[in-house]
């Protein structure tokens, strides 16, 4: 739906119907790491953080509102710009506000000239779409109008905060001329410092919803998974029949057991990584 790619993190909104998730993030990461690793002058070491990846399922259309527009304005809450339009790395909004296709070519430097796997075509138009699921009886128009508020309210709300912290957007030209060895400088004598590491020892969430039924809904639902999911395996182990709740991954996809069906009701499965 919405993606952001920030010079060494990236934030992505997903719908994920089949729960395939895993599976996106395995090819995407490995992939990503093997190709970047090859520019980089062949380098070898981890190109992605060592810790498991941070994924928050998102409960409610609020939810997911609000962290698209998190990853749109991400380059302005970092004060590397002013605006978001004018990062120059990869940035969604276009795409899906407009409706847009970016074509992408196969990277030279990576794949053979001749690939006869019919998944990595020498070509493939990328697309960010809006499921109708969540849309419900909204127009597109709508959506984009909140959107576009929300935004607005979000950028200024940063860029008072940089102002207030004596801080200015470094801007387009000086992204670009920042070495690729380079890693962001958390000053002990800065400001904002005690926060930054606040934040960065938290509890890292897996749901995101400030409707608080839905905090209790969401707290009960993974009890229940957890205990469904013991029972299942342990049926599983005693060479019973057995069906897994909603949600698991790995013994589906390589074990084929049978999964429960979505619950009724439910937005669906969305995601921000």
């Amino acid at each position: 739906i919405a993606s952001c790619a920030m010079s060494n993190h990236h934030h992505t909104v997903i719908f994920d119907p089949k729960g395939r998730y895993p599976e996106f993030l395995e090819n995407f990461h490995r992939l990503t790491a093997r190709a970047m690793n090859l520019v980089r002058d062949k380098r070898k070491e981890n190109f992605w953080a060592s810790q498991q990846v941070n994924v928050v399922r998102l409960d409610d259309y609020a939810a997911v509102l609000e962290k698209i527009c998190y990853t749109f304005v991400n380059p302005v809450r970092h004060c590397t710009v002013s605006h978001e339009r004018d990062w120059p790395g990869f940035h969604t909004y276009k795409l899906l506000r407009y409706g847009q296709t970016m074509t992408v070519e196969r990277p030279r430097f990576f794949f053979r000239k001749v690939n006869d796997n019919k998944r990595l075509p020498p070509v493939i138009k990328l697309a960010m779409t809006l499921p109708e699921e969540l849309l419900g009886n909204r127009t597109r128009e709508a959506f984009f109008t909140e959107l576009d508020d929300r935004l607005e309210f979000a950028r200024e709300h940063w860029l008072r905060e940089h102002k207030a912290d004596k801080r200015t957007p470094i801007g387009k030209a000086a992204v670009l001329a920042q070495s690729w060895r380079g890693y962001p400088v958390n000053d002990p004598n800065h400001p904002n410092y005690a926060k930054w590491r606040e934040r960065r020892n938290a509890i890292k969430p897996t749901r995101a919803t400030k409707d608080k039924d839905k905090q209790r809904d969401g707290a009960v639902h993974d009890d229940e998974f957890q205990c469904d999911y013991r029972e299942a395996r342990a049926l599983m182990l005693d060479g019973k029949p057995c069906v897994f709740p909603y949600g698991t991954y790995w013994h589906r996809r390589f074990n084929k057991v049978k999964v429960a069906r979505r619950r009724r009701g439910d937005i669906g499965p969305y995601c921000m990584l």
